[in-house]
């Protein structure tokens, strides 16, 4: 048929049979298919308004195949019954448009494999793609995935993206959720760029690409989201341009992100429902606004590039030795610092790269002869109105500029008292002894 509706119940019962057709729709009634592995080949338009069915069966699959120069367009709200393989192999510049709340892969799992072309989403629904065996998404060298503008995009199941290029997620949300742990993604070392991504499984212990090398990313051109709160995540670097916002409360080491980078030209805010979740790391690199902790935050490494943390209320806790890297008037913290120090093996003191708005006031340590946890902030007030203005000799007044409050908060002591000298900043390079 060039063109044809199927009106009736279709229930082709050989194996391997092969329909082809310009466009195929599927009106009323079920496709109930007792063949194994038939194709239905089709170089414009799939349309289903109610349910196909796959008889259950050992390979019983139906593979339904875009080919050919031209656009074409899918449309399944019914329930895929059984097993389902969707290949788009057309022209690399022709697209394969899903529209509305349309189902990829059966019910019993299937492959969504992207061989030539685009595969798009016309973001008129929330489309799910669903896989409970891997891979369930494959993305040739030649094969392009266009996510919906302003719209979801569910997947659950495992993918393999081999194209340099193929991901583009536009203005939607990359929704992961129900996943197979024992699903493998492959995205070749490269960063798959998201616009809104989340988490919504409540496991992530088992991602293949996850616990790899350095060079495993998920980006998110926008908000990253964990919204289960039992939800595990592998280390990988997570480079987030929007918000961070966590419900996870039971990460445990080993599952975390391996580095959390900040990056972006726009104000950023983080919130966690577990302190510790970006313990391993976190990177502030921005072209311009700031980081701000909507709560409280825990790290191992702290990288300071460019941009400011603001903890507002809120403490940034930094517990590893050596940990803080940078730190500059183009990027500290504005608030709250806690540093752990390791005795005195720095020359220079230790560094509490901290500042207020545009201002950095930096303060060293030195002389350390404990093992201490200390607390550190420069505000931007009057020390008059808080603390009076009167002084002891040898100081002759009280500045009005601002001033540091240096707190040790727990002391071990291993090679027997001393005194701690502070040195502050008012310019980030010469220090004067407090």
């Amino acid at each position: 048929s060039s063109n044809g509706e199927i009106p009736y119940d279709l229930i082709p019962t050989g194996n391997n049979d092969t329909i082809s057709a310009k466009s195929i729709e599927l009106v009323e009634g079920d496709w109930r298919n007792g063949g194994n592995g038939d194709v239905l080949l089709v170089t414009g338009n799939f349309i289903v308004g109610s349910a196909m069915t796959n008889n259950p069966g050992t390979n019983n699959n139906m593979r339904i195949v875009f080919r050919g120069n031209g656009n074409s367009n899918y449309y399944a709200e019914g329930v895929l019954n059984g097993t389902f393989d969707i290949l788009v192999d057309k022209a690399v510049a022709a697209n394969v448009t899903v529209g509305g709340n349309s189902q990829l892969i059966g019910s019993n799992g299937g492959i969504v494999n992207i061989i030539s072309g685009n595969l798009a989403f016309d973001g008129s629904g929330n489309a799910t793609l669903r896989s409970s065996t891997g891979p369930g998404l494959i993305v040739g060298a030649n094969g392009t995935l266009t996510g919906p503008d302003d719209d979801e995009l569910t997947f659950t199941g495992s993918w393999d993206v081999n194209s340099a290029a193929g991901w583009d997620m536009q203005s939607s949300t990359f929704i992961l959720d129900n996943r197979s742990t024992a699903a493998n993604f492959n995205q070749g070392n490269r960063a798959l760029r998201f616009y809104n991504f989340e988490l919504g499984s409540n496991d992530l212990a088992g991602w293949g690409l996850l616990p790899g090398t350095s060079s495993d990313t998920i980006w998110a051109e926008n908000d990253f989201f964990v919204s289960n709160s039992g939800a595990r995540m592998a280390n990988v670097h997570v480079v987030v341009e929007g918000d961070y916002t966590s419900a996870a409360t039971s990460v445990v080491l080993g599952t975390k992100p391996q580095k959390v980078i900040f990056t972006g030209g726009a104000d950023q805010v983080v919130s966690l429902a577990l302190n510790t979740e970006m313990d391993n790391g976190v990177r502030i690199d921005k072209s311009a606004g700031k980081v701000t902790m909507n709560s409280e935050v825990q790290v191992n490494l702290l990288e300071l590039a460019s941009g400011n943390i603001v903890t507002g209320s809120n403490r940034l806790n930094v517990v590893g030795i050596n940990g803080i890297t940078g730190g500059s008037s183009s990027s500290f913290v504005d608030g709250k610092l806690r540093r752990s120090v390791l005795l005195s093996s720095w020359t220079n003191g230790v560094l509490f790269p901290v500042g207020k708005g545009s201002d950095y006031r930096p303060a060293r340590l030195r002389n350390v002869t404990l093992t201490n946890t200390w607390d550190v902030e420069y505000l931007a007030s009057n020390p008059k109105t808080a603390f009076g203005s009167s002084v002891n000799s040898p100081l002759d007044d009280v500045s009005t500029s601002g001033y540091w409050t240096v707190q040790a908060i727990t002391v071990l002591n291993i090679l027997g008292s001393g005194n701690t000298n502070v040195s502050l900043s008012t310019n980030g390079s010469s220090y004067s002894d407090a």
